[in-house]
């Protein structure tokens, strides 16, 4: 297997499911950016632990409501997707860039837009536009980093989803439990 890309001091690192295009213009680049929020909030919920006995509060319902919503609107739009899964490959996302590792990849200064699936069948894939930074030989295969273009929006929530996955890293590592994820979840 090839090794996972180079990472900023706070990323996410796993092996993931990920294709990317090229783009000439911006023509349906906020199409997916609410989505992009839903589908980091469903992301963060799905990993949350159940509530313990006793500790149910308005909180809580509005919690769940908001997971039901959440679920019923990507279940739709996965039923309308049907497509297979691209192929998963080292991935390093931080709350500004993606990085990552395959046969193919962006030229520095292309536009494009990465289909990066966090969790792979339960999810649709997380739709990120940016510019190539970089693209470097690695071994047979070639590492692509690309800065991401988003909203203040997607990227607070991008910065929240990567901490999380990141802190939780670190506490396998020091809990002796350090395999690195493959489903990203």
């Amino acid at each position: 297997m090839t090794s996972a890309p180079a990472h900023p001091p706070v990323a996410y690192e796993a092996t993931l499911p990920l294709s990317w295009r090229r783009v000439d213009d911006d023509t349906g680049a906020a199409d997916f950016g609410r989505t992009n929020l839903l589908l980091l909030r469903l992301a963060m919920f799905m990993e949350e632990p159940p509530a313990e006995p006793g500790e149910g509060s308005g909180a809580d319902l509005h919690r769940l409501e908001a997971k039901v919503d959440l679920l019923l609107q990507l279940e739709l739009e996965r039923q309308l997707a049907g497509a297979p899964l691209p192929e998963a490959v080292p991935v390093c996302l931080s709350a500004g860039e993606l990085a990552w590792v395959a046969a193919a990849v962006p030229v520095a200064g292309e536009e494009v837009e990465v289909a990066l699936h966090l969790a792979p069948g339960q999810l649709p894939p997380l739709r990120l536009r940016g510019r190539g930074v970089a693209a470097t030989a690695a071994g047979e295969a070639r590492e692509a980093t690309v800065r991401l273009d988003m909203a203040p929006a997607l990227a607070e929530a991008l910065e929240r989803f990567v901490f999380r996955q990141h802190r939780r890293a670190v506490a396998r590592r020091r809990h002796g439990t350090g395999k690195q994820e493959q489903s990203g979840g």
